[in-house]
């Protein structure tokens, strides 16, 4: 779907249009990158339907949740997930963090509780973004210097509580991190499809596979019979420089180009919506 059109109206009305029939709309699933993206798609498709009664396709948010949200078993069914512990909250993640960092000094000196919560918080920001990105505390330490400044120790420091403390604390609770309870339903879904393709319309939608684990969905999905995939905004008229925008991560269309090389085609082999 072209940048310049409104992509929740043209996903809605293309949706409609590949269902063919109101029982298949039904049961199509429709997977987002956000709550905002789905319900954005809920409105577009009442607005599409000019008032007359339908039923909307399941829609569901890959890419952000709640602490009540994040277990995505509709995926399967609501025993998708059930062997898996479930997710810790944000708050109370941030707790437990702050509460190990009282005792750790940072810069010759212990941090105060508002300044241990405040770290806390930044360090769970860290450890997402390091499971989104199947990467690890252990390789982002080993990548920094093992001694000159206090400040890169420090650094250390922190990331040893990630990697040496933070998993045993989540083994006492019998919890796990939210995005990373997330990612391996997801990967779980993916080798679930992978073996049994499900019948049902399945479109993802405005994603650019910038988590890894949601990656890998969009190359199953895109090799379903009734799989489909759409991107936001590529631009296609980059061939000649397509290459040098796939290593430029500063790049608007870097993420896409990445999916695409993931995917094994390029700009030109995607269809227009």
């Amino acid at each position: 779907i072209d940048a310049g059109l409104p992509f929740a109206r043209e996903l809605a009305a293309g949706i409609i249009k590949l269902a063919g029939s109101p029982r298949r709309l039904a049961g199509a699933l429709i997977l987002l990158p956000s709550r905002r993206a789905a319900r954005a798609l809920q409105a577009a498709f009442l607005d599409t339907a000019n008032g007359q009664p339908m039923l909307l396709p399941r829609m569901l948010p890959v890419g952000d949740f709640g602490d009540d949200d994040g277990r995505l078993g509709p995926f399967l069914g609501d025993d998708a997930g059930c062997d898996l512990p479930p997710p810790i909250s944000e708050i109370r993640r941030q707790i437990c963090l702050a509460k190990l960092l009282r005792y750790f000094p940072l810069g010759g000196k212990y941090p105060s509780q508002p300044q241990a919560m405040r770290l806390a918080a930044s360090l769970g920001q860290l450890l997402d973004q390091l499971y989104n990105a199947d990467a690890s505390a252990e390789q982002l330490r080993d990548l920094l210097p093992d001694q000159f400044s206090a400040h890169w120790q420090d650094i250390l420091i922190l990331l040893r509580i990630l990697s040496d403390r933070w998993p045993d604390i989540l083994s006492e609770e019998k919890l796990i991190d939210a995005v990373d309870r997330r990612n391996r339903l997801l990967r779980r879904h993916a080798h679930q499809w992978r073996k049994k393709p499900p019948d049902q319309l399945i479109v993802i939608a405005g994603s650019t596979g910038s988590i890894a684990a949601t990656r890998e969905l969009i190359g199953v999905v895109a090799n379903l019979p009734n799989g489909h995939i759409v991107l936001p905004g590529l631009d296609r008229h980059a061939d000649d420089q397509w290459q040098a925008i796939c290593e430029d991560s500063a790049h608007p269309q870097y993420q896409l180009a990445q999916l695409l090389d993931y995917l094994e085609i390029t700009p030109d082999q995607v269809q227009n919506w």
